[in-house]
């Protein structure tokens, strides 16, 4: 599945926890369509390592999982990708 933004994760965990995107603007500091354009895939603008490391401690999440790149983290969660424990087999 072809998702239009950078960070399709991002997104994802902001609506598992109930959070608006426009909360998550104001927590980075950033203008709603400040937000939309570094979100979109048919911009060149992107996120700076402030703006990522904010996102990560407003969803309690790490950066490498909000922004990863690699596909294979929406399908396949684990806990390098995740930042999750891992679930025990007890």
């Amino acid at each position: 599945m072809e998702y239009p933004f950078k960070y399709p994760i991002l997104y994802g965990e902001l609506a598992m926890q109930g959070k608006t995107k426009k909360e998550l603007a104001e927590a980075l500091r950033i203008t709603i369509a400040g937000l939309r354009y570094k979100q979109s895939k048919e911009t060149e603008g992107d996120f700076r390592g402030e703006e990522m490391r904010a996102a990560a401690v407003y969803l309690n999440r790490p950066v490498e999982y909000l922004f990863a790149a690699e596909e294979n983290c929406l399908y396949l969660p684990h806990r390098e990708c995740t930042g999750l424990p891992a679930a025990s087999s007890a």
